[in-house]
């Protein structure tokens, strides 16, 4: 008996890790795009001028950050910004949404 509870916990717990790590990058990946469009809503108020945009001003503009992830923001000129969240997970994973792409990446 002792055994086959040994072995389902070998099976178990591996796959129980791959998924807690996905479902860290998820967040990661979630708080990318809210972010981005926090930056966005913040644009429509300055007629798209994105110079002043600090990631001090996505949270009033609707970004809420989940615990352990860090976001940051970074503006090229005063129309293209990227949105950057690193992942609590040690592995130097990020999530970045550039203004020109449109689209979130990941370097996972």
């Amino acid at each position: 008996m002792i055994i086959i509870i040994g072995i389902l916990a070998a099976i178990a717990i591996p796959t129980f890790l791959a998924q807690r790590e996905k479902a860290i990058q998820a967040s990661c990946m979630s708080d990318t795009r809210n972010a981005a469009n926090a930056a966005i809503s913040y644009g429509a108020n300055t007629n798209g001028n994105y110079d002043n945009l600090v990631t001090g001003d996505l949270a009033p503009n609707g970004f809420r950050q989940t615990q352990g992830n860090t976001t940051t923001v970074t503006v090229a000129d005063p129309t293209v910004f990227e949105v950057q969240t690193a992942c609590p997970s040690g592995a130097g994973h990020v999530a970045t949404f550039n203004s020109n792409v449109g689209r979130v990446t990941n370097n996972w």
